[in-house]
């Protein structure tokens, strides 16, 4: 009897202990699929199948997707090439001011040498007897263009009273070519003695006569100082007649000026970086008063400065303003030296307007009565924005 009670209650122990065993199972298979369902969801959508070991399925929507993300649209592409278009236009801009101001900076460097040269011959003053007052007809105490070299002065006719040429260089030299620079530098270096072109030979009555008489007097006396100019800058003018046979030359000997006879010398001009030759003349100062020498009022030069200018423009560009067929550029040019104020009372074509003193430009040009071969500048700064060839 105690047997069997024992036996009933062994059995009852043995089921629920395999209960328990049973539900602790069920629990730790359920515990450990949980996250594989966590990772088969987070995973997305099921992809293509695989179809005899082809991808199948959801092809086309992926390309268009990618398509999608990765392609340009028409206003991107318009943007992005206006922007390139925009930095290139800047960089060309900018390469251009560049180049432009090293030209200015190169130009003013060989400004500065010419001074030196000029400074030099101003020093040595080598033509003070040959342009006394007395010889050439002047008012004042000293030479008309001081100790600086000569050169041909713009003026109307040969005389004109009251006027800026008048008042520096009031009695030009003229023998055969009714005062041309030959004219100046025969009489300077050979005294009108001999054969014009055993001194002389040189092209003339054109706007680079200015740059052409400064090359051939610092040639002749002061060799030294001109050979401080750097060889790049020096070359022959465009107008000389033949450069091969006749080249421009001058000789203070009076031997002959064919290449190759003994004191000859060559006649070239100075160039600025942009390849244009310079141009020289003088700032003069004008007051109107007795002269040192005595008689009545009249122009009287009492201050000088030797002045380079460089047009700032390219020689074809050149070509066209020396031609008429272009306006001359103010806002370009380049002046060695500040014009002093005030300025004189002138008008286009050089004459004074007033009896009051103050500076001006002894505008350079050749022969007599040819406004179209002045220098395109104005006698003083208020004709340079306006005609400045009358």
């Amino acid at each position: 009897m105690h047997r069997a009670r024992h036996t009933t209650a062994d059995c009852g122990s043995a089921r629920q202990l395999r209960g328990a065993e049973t539900a602790s199972r069920q629990s730790r298979a359920a515990s450990l699929q949980a996250p594989s369902r966590t990772r088969r969801a987070s995973a997305g959508p099921p992809g293509p199948a695989l179809a005899g070991g082809v991808l199948t399925g959801g092809l086309k929507g992926g390309r268009d997707s990618r398509s999608a993300c990765g392609a340009f649209t028409l206003v991107e592409i318009v943007v992005v090439v206006a922007v390139i278009g925009l930095l290139v236009a800047l960089i060309a801009v900018a390469g251009t001011r560049l180049a432009n101001s090293q030209k200015v900076n190169t130009t003013r460097n060989t400004m500065r040498l010419v001074h030196l040269a000029i400074d030099q011959f101003a020093t040595e003053d080598p033509l003070r007897i040959a342009y006394t007052p007395q010889r050439v007809g002047g008012t004042g105490a000293e030479p008309p263009f001081g100790p600086y070299p000569p050169y041909q002065v713009a003026r109307r006719t040969l005389n004109p009273e009251y006027s800026v040429a008048w008042a520096v260089d009031p009695n030009p030299p003229v023998k055969a070519w009714k005062h041309t620079l030959w004219d100046r530098l025969w009489r300077d270096l050979g005294n009108f003695s001999g054969a014009p072109k055993n001194w002389v030979y040189v092209d003339d009555e054109n706007p680079r006569d200015d740059i052409r008489a400064l090359y051939a007097y610092l040639a002749v006396y002061t060799p030294g100082a001109l050979g401080q100019i750097p060889d790049t800058v020096k070359k022959r003018l465009p107008d000389c007649p033949d450069p091969i046979r006749e080249p421009e030359m001058v000789n203070p000997t009076g031997n002959g000026t064919l290449p190759g006879l003994p004191g000859a010398i060559d006649v070239l001009g100075i160039y600025d970086a942009w390849g244009v030759p310079l141009d020289y003349f003088l700032y003069v100062k004008l007051e109107f008063k007795v002269p040192p020498t005595g008689g009545t009022r009249t122009w009287v030069v009492t201050d000088r400065i030797p002045v380079l200018r460089s047009r700032g423009i390219s020689p074809e560009e050149a070509t066209l303003e020396d031609n008429a067929q272009r306006s001359p550029d103010p806002q370009r040019w380049i002046f060695s030296e500040k014009f002093p104020q005030p300025a004189v009372e002138a008008d286009a074509s050089g004459r004074l307007q007033s009896t009051s003193s103050g500076w001006a430009r002894a505008r350079a040009g050749s022969g007599v009565n040819e406004p179209d071969i002045w220098d395109n500048y104005g006698f003083v700064p208020a004709w340079d924005q306006r005609v400045v060839v009358p």
